[in-house]
């Protein structure tokens, strides 16, 4: 019901779900055709660097449409153009420069900067829609070889009332009622759903009314306009009153071992019986938690051990807390960094898998279990060192390097960038980094320590710059590894990266 939603909008109370493919999502060509070796898969593997790639039919331009399924209420969408973050593949390829974003009932047209970074269209408050397709209008470069998207995010409104469902039904009901002759008796039934809810004082509630009648003005006619907005006031409130009841709620929580502090798509609890339960950011995890990502636009990060440790999750894995200190790995893979503090013990966080058991001395490393065959354990490290413990013994694999332990416990092992590409889910999964108020050092310190990069200033005095300035503001959806260029101009800065180092100097 869009006046439910309109009025959530205005008062603020509709909640942001983590950017993804929305579950269900499907791509159709309306216009170009693929380039070779890419399709539209590519939009949401959460990896700039594997790019869709379109070409043009004629002078016509490339569009495309993306079906959620069912409608969805857009918040924004966020375009990634180009490929990857390297200078020299981000312009392999023509990049959007223009696009045009049209569903039923609205339509943008956005201008994009031709930059190495995601760039966020806002949807406005009321787009509802189960289509939305994209006109690639104008591009940067030279379209010969196809124009580059490397990724799509779509951000959606949630709806507070989506977890009372029958109350939410029955306030849609309830307005309905209203305009006719049993107003009061709509009005009562909406107030006794709701039940008890917290005092407001009249400036609140009149602050409230006044901005729900702005909302509502999409829905009514104008001589019903003064009735109809106070109802909409009121059901406003309940679910406020509603959602007040939800927190303070329930029975004391047990112990616990973190809290979830990001999730990309679809993060779900699974429980014993096979039930599983969307879980969100914020939620604490307790000893037995078992949580799965989606297997297509999943991906998530834990905060573990008081945020010390943040342990992530790729697509398509699931895991179970067993207590502190020790992960069960079921499938998929699995992204440590226990901060590279040195004061950690060898035996720090524990990695459980049928193949072996992988343990943190403070580190950053992943580990995946391989499907293929009967299955292998492949451990991969950043930074530190980890202790691989297997049927035929204990290797310790170094950072920069890849260990894979088969089912009959052989070990094979190669070298492995701390930047390789096959970082970049883990890079994207992170949870945000908030730049308020640190030194412009601490910033580039965290990226590079993110993207596997060595920091390097081409002079001492742009170190001891770079440790007094302090950045302001956020950095909204930039990934780590496009943080430097977006910080570094704003301080009269610039930086290049080339061979696994960020080397700053004075901008040009």
């Amino acid at each position: 019901m869009r006046s439910i939603r309109n009025i959530l909008a205005a008062l603020g109370l509709a909640a942001l779900a983590a950017p993804a493919a929305l579950a269900g999502t499907s791509v159709t060509l309306e216009s170009g055709h693929d380039a070779a070796g890419t399709d539209a898969d590519a939009l949401f593997d959460g990896r700039t660097v594997r790019p869709w790639i379109l070409t043009q039919d004629g002078d016509a331009p490339v569009a495309f449409s993306l079906d959620f399924g069912r409608e969805r209420w857009l918040a924004s969408v966020r375009i990634f153009p180009g490929h990857g973050m390297n200078p020299r593949t981000f312009a392999q390829y023509a990049r959007p420069a223009r696009v045009r974003l049209t569903w039923d009932g609205g339509e943008r047209v956005v201008e994009l900067a031709d930059k190495r970074e995601r760039q966020t269209i806002d949807m406005g408050s009321l787009a509802v829609a189960r289509t939305l397709t994209v006109t690639i209008e104008a591009v940067a470069g030279d379209p010969a070889d196809g124009v580059a998207i490397g990724e799509i995010e779509l951000v959606e409104r949630h709806d507070p009332a989506a977890g009372a469902p029958a109350l939410k039904e029955r306030i849609e009901r309830q307005l309905g009622l209203l305009g006719g002759a049993d107003d009061e008796r709509a009005v009562a039934e909406l107030l006794h759903a709701a039940g008890p809810r917290a005092e407001l004082p009249d400036s609140d509630i009149a602050a409230v009314a006044a901005v729900a009648r702005e909302a509502w003005r999409f829905q009514v006619r104008r001589r019903r306009r003064r009735r109809l907005a106070a109802a909409a006031a009121i059901a406003a409130l309940l679910l406020v009153a509603v959602a007040l009841g939800f927190l303070r709620g329930g029975s004391e929580a047990p112990a616990t071992l973190g809290e979830i502090a990001a999730v990309r798509g679809t993060l779900s609890r699974v429980a014993e019986t096979g039930a599983s339960a969307l879980a969100n950011v914020g939620e604490a995890v307790e000893p037995g938690t078992a949580l799965e990502t989606g297997a297509t636009d999943g991906a998530a990060a834990l905060a573990l051990a008081g945020g010390s440790v943040s342990l992530r999750l790729d697509r398509g894995t699931r895991v179970r807390l067993v207590g502190a200190g020790e992960i069960e790995l079921v499938r998929g893979a699995v992204y440590v960094d226990s901060g590279g503090r040195s004061e950690r013990p060898a035996s720090g966080l524990r990695i459980r898998t049928p193949l072996g058991t992988a343990a943190d001395i403070g580190t950053q490393f992943s580990v995946r279990l391989l499907e293929a065959g009967p299955g292998a354990l492949q451990v991969r490290v950043r930074t530190g060192e980890v202790a691989v413990a297997h049927a035929r013994g204990k290797v310790v694999a170094a950072a920069a390097e890849e260990l894979v332990v088969d089912a009959d416990g052989a070990v094979a092992r190669r070298a492995f960038a701390p930047d390789d590409d096959a970082w970049e889910w883990a890079i994207a999964s992170a949870p945000q980094f908030d730049v308020e108020g640190k030194t412009l050092d601490e910033v580039l310190r965290w990226a590079c320590r993110e993207s596997g990069w060595t920091l390097s200033y081409t002079e001492p005095e742009l170190r001891r710059e770079a440790e007094t300035i302090r950045v302001r503001g956020g950095l909204g959806s930039l990934e780590a590894n496009q943080a430097p260029f977006a910080v570094l101009p704003g301080a009269g800065f610039d930086g290049e990266v080339e061979g696994s180092v960020l080397t700053v100097h004075r901008g040009r």
